[in-house]
């Protein structure tokens, strides 16, 4: 409760800033666009590829072993050779590209995958690894050596082909996780902090790009995690960090990670250690990509991995620093917290109403990829645990945290397991269970959310798993009513643990009501929607009909740790009527942010799109749109010049196409 009440004063405080009095300048008065102008100017939100998705994230060996003789990678002897050990945690176990694929349409590889109702599968890297390193084996695809060929111990260049287009003949598309950041542990060290490759080693990356060593930073093991120049330029734990201040690796890695698209269809990356590239890196690099893809994968995506709960830090990265987008794990941290009952409502609050940090003119919130648990920090029902939930409440909280995940904005990711309740007891390793039989005892006699341990059963089996029901449910209600997976969503309200929200269909004007309660007893919360005199079905949860009146009030009630989501029997009302939004403008010199604001007068769910003109342009440039209230677009001025004038304007376009347009604010940077 605590942690709430001081998230909700800091977000408090944040709205302080924006609707402060404004920092403005001007010498002559400021001209607002044209309507034609503005008609140009007032753009939809934008969305991803990939933000009605739904993702499941494999380890690829831990899921399906399909072809036993490609277990030991075609090579012979002990484990400390061919990296294979099913019975050790911190070895290889055998799942490969045939085990994934399946039958296709058959079996417990992509078919399975299809009836939970997923879109789209992430895979772990899959290339060629050095694949011994120390007391374990690359089973999980991050010690790279060679970037353009299929790690045998997973099977065929041919054979991931045969899995991508198995994938696209289902409906779902592939994302592909890859590293940039650093290759396998093949550079060496001398007594005297010297850098060389050892003999017969000089070739041993590919491509050749990857041999030189100028290509690398060549400074030892990270020392201080802390220190931002020590973890962009040490090696992590001992792995080979690449120089990618170098243009041979901004080129380089945009030839390698084209042909995967290009060649073999790859739909989007996961980009892994984003947190540690160089500042500039992605900003070079991936529009290389997306100009090298254009014919093949026009939508191409990618998301990057910071591994830091911080809303500022994670938008930084794609404000600034050119990722596409980014694993939301400010959303990860609270979410979960919420689930597991430590905290109420304003956690979730607390990161909705960051979400305008994002905001650019190709980016927002919408298209963050939202996740529970994953392979390094934890399984989500091992967190929900840290998080409060005991073993009378955990299956509860499960379901909850996925509720969360699956019915906010965000593309939802579940990590393969999680589903039949895999809890395990820590990151990393722990982490990592068998999907089929498995010949570690230790996780024979796991504990599961949902009751007992496997023992020696394949897990792909288990259908009938509460968890996995559930999932399929959030994924066939997402299908059925596309408003839940990217429709605008606008906070309603909050009140300790309830929090209620809309999701608005701009295609069918249609508005959705979706609850969230993390309590042990029913709970309700009056709120003002935007569909007035309208009868509201339940159309996922255990909810009864309600009813809004002639203002729009409504009360929602949701039951104990549960959520629900009511769809509107009328469409919204017709807005024909022009607003005119009142901007604000304030400076925020200790971020380089000017924070825009815009009021509307309006209960129509509308769009505000924001322009900007820089010093003596004669034309209005759009910087971004915000499609709820309240309507914010933080823009970064940090490559201004001092004195620079800045005029900025917010055009309103109303769900009936009305267009309203503010007085132009100028600002001076200072």
């Amino acid at each position: 409760m605590l942690k709430s009440l001081f998230r909700a004063a800091a977000t408090i405080a944040g709205l302080a800033l924006v609707v402060s009095p404004n920092f403005a300048w001007s010498a002559t008065t400021p001209k607002a666009p044209t309507a034609a102008e503005a008609a140009a100017l007032a753009q939809a939100s934008v969305r991803s590829g990939l933000s009605a998705d739904s993702i499941y994230f494999v380890m690829t060996d831990r899921y399906a072993n399909g072809d036993t003789s490609n277990d030991k990678g075609g090579l012979t002897g002990d484990r400390s050779v061919t990296g294979f050990d099913p019975s050790d945690d911190a070895w290889s176990h055998g799942g490969d590209f045939k085990g994934l694929t399946g039958g296709c349409s058959t079996g417990d590889g992509v078919a399975r995958i299809k009836k939970m109702g997923f879109t789209t599968i992430w895979v772990t890297p899959p290339f060629k690894q050095e694949f011994v390193q120390g007391d374990s084996a690359s089973y999980h695809g991050y010690w790279i050596d060679d970037f353009l060929n299929i790690d045998p111990h997973w099977g065929t260049n041919a054979e991931f082909k045969t899995f991508v287009d198995c994938a696209h003949s289902q409906g779902i598309k592939v994302v592909l996780d890859i590293v940039m950041n650093h290759t396998g542990d093949v550079i060496k060290y001398k007594a005297n902090g010297t850098a060389y490759i050892p003999a017969g080693r000089q070739n041993a990356k590919n491509p050749a790009f990857l041999n030189d060593l100028t290509n690398y930073h060549n400074r030892g093991d990270v020392q201080d995690w802390n220190d931002k120049w020590s973890y962009q330029n040490g090696d992590f734990f001992g792995l080979d960090d690449v120089k990618t201040e170098n243009a041979a690796v901004v080129n380089g890695f945009a030839d390698v990670y084209s042909k995967w698209i290009n060649d073999y269809g790859v739909d989007a990356f996961r980009i892994d250690t984003a947190k540690h590239v160089d500042d500039a890196y992605f900003a070079k690099w991936w529009p290389k990509v997306v100009v090298a893809t254009k014919a093949t994968k026009p939508s191409v995506f990618a998301f990057g991995e910071v591994f830091d709960s911080s809303e500022d830090t994670l938008a930084a990265f794609v404000r600034q620093r050119g990722l596409p987008s980014v694993l939301d794990f400010g959303f990860q941290t609270d979410a979960v917290q919420y689930a597991g009952g430590d905290g109420d409502a304003g956690n979730l609050l607390y990161v909705l109403n960051h979400d305008d940090l994002y905001t650019t003119a190709t980016k927002n919130a919408y298209n963050l990829v939202s996740f529970l648990g994953n392979h390094d920090m934890g399984r989500v029902g091992y967190l929900l645990g840290k998080a409060g939930a005991t073993s009378s409440t955990l299956l509860a909280s499960d379901l909850f945290a996925h509720d969360l995940m699956f019915l906010n904005r965000g593309t939802p990711t579940v990590y393969y397991g999680d589903e039949v309740g895999m809890i395990g007891y820590g990151g990393d390793r722990a982490a990592r269970e068998d999907m089929f039989p498995t010949l570690n005892v230790d996780w024979q006699r796991e504990a599961r959310v949902t009751g007992g341990a496997i023992g020696t059963k394949s897990a792909l089996t288990d259908t009938t798993n509460p968890i996995y029901l559930h999932i399929q449910a959030l994924n066939a209600v997402r299908a059925k009513y596309p408003a839940l997976a990217n429709g605008a969503e606008i906070v309603r309200g909050a009140d300790g643990p309830i929090l209620v929200a809309s999701r608005i269909d701009a295609t069918d004007r249609r508005e959705f009501v979706v609850g969230f309660n993390n309590s042990a007893t029913t709970q309700t919360l009056t709120v003002k929607v935007s569909t007035a005199s309208s009868t509201f079905a339940p159309v996922f949860g255990e909810a009864q009909t309600v009813s809004s009146d002639a203002t729009g009030t409504i009360t929602v009630t949701v039951g104990a740790r549960s959520s629900v989501v009511l769809r509107a029997d009328n469409q919204l009302a017709a807005a024909t009527t022009s607003v005119k939004p009142v901007l604000r403008a304030a400076i925020d010199a200790s971020t380089k942010l000017i924070n825009l604001s815009a009021g509307l007068a309006t209960t129509d769910p509308a769009t505000v799109s924001f322009a900007v003109k820089i010093g003596t342009a004669k034309t209005w440039t759009f910087i971004g749109s915000d499609d709820a209230a309240s309507f914010r677009l933080y823009w970064e001025y940090r490559a201004q010049k001092k004195g620079t004038q800045l005029q900025f304007v917010a055009i309103s376009k109303t769900t009936s196409g009305a267009i309203g347009i503010s007085d132009v604010k100028v600002v001076k940077v200072p």
